[in-house]
């Protein structure tokens, strides 16, 4: 039984680490507005990609993981955006929609590029896009991902926001 308990005890800290190093820590430190700014400015500092960032409500009162999720799409959003399709323009849309009567409040997201996909190659669902589309569906969110070889990438997801009661 000691053994057991070690060992789960040993489990939970690897976990509770490996937590840690996926929450980023610009988060905490700036909110997520700023660290979505941030984000945009590194991508034109490392890739020359312009990321215009239009953010309605506010934003930086959301909880961990709904902050969590739309820092990383916007970040793989980003990388895929230059990496994968060559794009010099990204557009990012956060809107935290207030709850209404007989309606949860939620998060809309999209993000769009001006990519292109060479000649013979699709867009192919990788980890980044994977992870997107779980993280999303992980909170009971929508993600939808529609490409057109001349005109880019675009992603739209909505993220419902757990009711005031049951944070």
């Amino acid at each position: 039984a000691a053994e057991i308990v070690r060992d789960t005890q040993a489990s939970f800290g690897a976990s509770r680490a490996t937590l840690v190093r996926l929450r980023p820590s610009v988060l905490d430190a700036l909110g997520l507005t700023a660290a979505l700014m941030e984000l945009a400015g590194k991508a034109k500092r490392r890739t020359g990609t312009d990321c215009i960032l239009h953010i309605e409500g506010r934003i930086d009162r959301l909880d961990d993981i709904h902050a969590i999720t739309i820092y990383r799409m916007v970040q793989e959003a980003l990388t895929n955006a230059q990496r994968h399709g060559g794009a010099d323009r990204v557009e990012v849309a956060v809107k935290h929609v207030l709850p209404r009567r007989g309606r949860r409040g939620q998060v809309r997201i999209k993000i769009d590029d001006n990519g292109t996909v060479r000649s013979g190659e699709g867009l192919s669902e990788g980890m980044g896009i994977i992870g997107m589309r779980e993280r999303v569906h992980a909170l009971d969110g929508t993600f939808r991902l529609t490409h057109n070889p001349h005109d880019g990438v675009h992603i739209e997801a909505t993220l419902p926001l757990p009711d005031a009661g049951k944070r």
